[in-house]
């Protein structure tokens, strides 16, 4: 919490509500990574109970790509240490860039629209975006 807050006791309070048992259960069910391990553990053991219920070889919605998908395997709880391992091997994120992304945005519906072909839209985000990291030495 930035030392800057306006109310830096509610925004406490806030980070402590979002990283309860109770909200990060509820994360994780909804197909989000939590920081709580007990919470991510359990959301794993619900999953594979899910997934297992379901024989091998049936088509089961994914309501996360939008697509049915073919249920392949049986899962573990080796699964689930399988997962947490990846997950605490990572020693960075990704995160994108908003101001590329909005040079992305603004430039694209030309395309899209039909306005301008790609080769001319590439040519300005290459051009936009060089600018940007120009400026930022």
């Amino acid at each position: 919490v930035s030392s800057h807050a306006v109310n830096s006791d509610a925004c406490i309070s806030f980070v402590k509500m979002l990283l309860s048992d109770e909200v990060q259960s509820d994360l994780v069910l909804n197909d989000n990574f939590v920081l709580n391990r007990n919470a991510f553990r359990h959301g794993c053991e619900v999953g594979i109970d899910y997934f297992n219920s379901t024989p091998i070889g049936a088509e089961i919605f994914d309501y996360s790509i939008g697509t049915t998908v073919v249920v392949n395997s049986k899962f573990t709880t080796e699964d689930i240490d399988n997962l947490e391992n990846i997950i605490l091997s990572c020693s960075k994120i990704d995160t994108p860039d908003a101001s590329i992304n909005l040079i992305i945005l603004e430039e694209m519906p030309a395309y899209f629209s039909g306005q301008k072909d790609l080769a001319s839209v590439v040519k300005i985000l290459q051009d936009r975006v060089q600018k940007v990291l120009d400026e930022r030495g």
